[in-house]
């Protein structure tokens, strides 16, 4: 803002090429606005992206790992909170002013008669004042104009400022200082903005009426009472040696080419020079690529391992690396990246072993193969008793067993050993005469 600023001042104001200037001025404030976030900037450094090329994984993922310990409290960001009410509350009072401004003046076109003048409207104000425009209409004092000694020239230079809309300049760099009204260049802006206004107005002038001398003491017998106002256009605003001599200086057009034409490559060097640079967004995706190609190589290097771990609480787990929770695999940092592989290609390392143990530690470290002090894991009671539960309910949704034949009932021992004993006498009875006979 202040090189276009700068660069108005010394080649351009002193130039009668009025219209142009109006279009730069708007132009400036309205580039020096888009200007820094437009993607036209230049990279003066490449530091960025090498070392962003030069990280290595386990850098990128420290990188990204929040540590709970080190968060600051909400209350830390009193400062920044009661500077931006601070901001805030500035702005607000200086958008009440402008409102207030506006409000007064068209109350008072209200509430005061107007006549019509050629395309306008002439406000008659009972207060004693220089003749000033706000968007279409002239006010002026009302016993001066009844009086007739309110020049026909006066009524054409105001008449100019409402034909050519300059009060929308002036509320245009208004409604700017009510939000940047820590920048002083948006006054002299305003200045230079008004001044040239004048140059307009006093151009239309003298150009219907082709009387420069006595248009200049008409201008001087009206520099009375200038109650200026900060919206309004007024005829003796800034009524210095600049703007007589304006009136008689002439600019040839190749002069005026040629400042035309140097605004053009200067443009090109601020947006070159003070534009965000295209390389930025760059830099921005291509450290994501790099954090998203750490994860899936992390996620692809673990997926068959069963993680043991520790929460917060104290608890002890063994599961598998997909149901882990994710600030558990935000610390499992994965191995570097492989060389690549001839033809231009690189391949990712070959993931762990299925079942291979990675116990991860509360610092952050991490153990891969061994026990890693893993606790031997749970009795599976609830299979057990799944299985005991299906098996009743097939016993009792099979068909009941068809009852067995009854069989005759068997003798007894005892039957059988009478009858023994009856054989045993028998025999003993026929031996018995054998004996006598000896």
């Amino acid at each position: 803002m202040a090189i276009l600023l700068l660069f108005y001042k010394w080649t351009i104001e002193d130039v009668v090429m009025h219209k142009f200037k109006r279009v730069y001025l708007l132009g400036a404030l309205i580039l020096s606005l888009l200007i820094p976030i437009s993607p036209t900037g230049y990279s003066y450094s490449t530091e960025s992206s090498n070392s962003m090329e030069r990280t290595t994984p386990l850098t990128l993922i420290e990188e990204f790992t929040i540590n709970t310990d080190q968060i600051e409290p909400v209350f830390s960001l009193s400062l920044p909170m009661t500077i931006a009410v601070i901001f805030i509350l500035i702005s607000v009072f200086y958008f009440v002013q402008f409102s207030r401004n506006i409000i007064s003046l068209i109350r008072k076109a209200s509430k005061n008669n107007s006549r019509a003048y050629r395309t306008t409207r002439l406000v008659l104000v009972e207060e004693i004042i220089a003749p000033y425009t706000f968007l279409d209409k002239i006010y002026i004092n009302k016993q001066e104009y009844l009086d007739g000694h309110i020049n026909e020239e006066l009524l054409t230079h105001e008449k100019a400022h409402a034909d050519q809309r300059h009060s929308l300049d002036v509320i245009f760099i208004e409604f700017l200082i009510c939000i940047f009204w820590f920048n002083p260049l948006l006054k002299m802006y305003k200045q230079c903005i008004q001044l040239n206004h004048e140059f307009l107005a006093d151009e239309v002038v003298i150009n219907k009426y082709q009387q420069v001398k006595n248009y200049q003491y008409l201008l001087l017998d009206t520099i009375k009472n200038n109650n200026q106002i900060s919206l309004a256009s007024s005829i003796n605003f800034s009524l210095t040696k600049k703007r007589l001599e304006m009136m008689t200086k002439n600019s040839t057009a190749r002069r005026k080419n040629l400042l035309v034409l140097s605004t053009l490559p200067m443009i090109l060097i601020l947006l070159v020079a003070f534009g965000r640079p295209a390389t930025a967004q760059s830099d921005t995706k291509t450290e994501t690529t790099l954090e998203q190609d750490q994860n899936l190589l992390r996620d692809s290097y673990f997926k068959e391992a069963m993680v043991h771990y520790t929460d917060i609480d104290g608890n002890s787990y063994v599961k598998k690396y997909d149901a882990i929770p994710g600030d558990i695999k935000s610390k499992m940092m994965p191995p570097p990246p492989p060389p690549a592989i001839p033809g231009g290609k690189s391949k990712w390392a070959n993931s762990l072993e299925k079942g291979t143990i990675v116990s991860v530690k509360n610092d952050g470290s991490i153990i891969i193969g061994g026990n890693g002090n893993v606790p031997p894991p749970p009795p599976k009671v609830a299979k057990v008793i799944k299985v005991i539960k299906a098996v009743k309910a097939t016993k009792a949704t099979k068909a009941p067993k068809p009852p067995k034949a009854v069989k005759a009932p068997k003798p007894s021992k005892s039957v059988k050993a009478s009858k023994a004993v009856k054989a045993t006498k028998v025999s003993k009875a026929v031996k018995a005469p054998n004996k006598k006979k000896g």
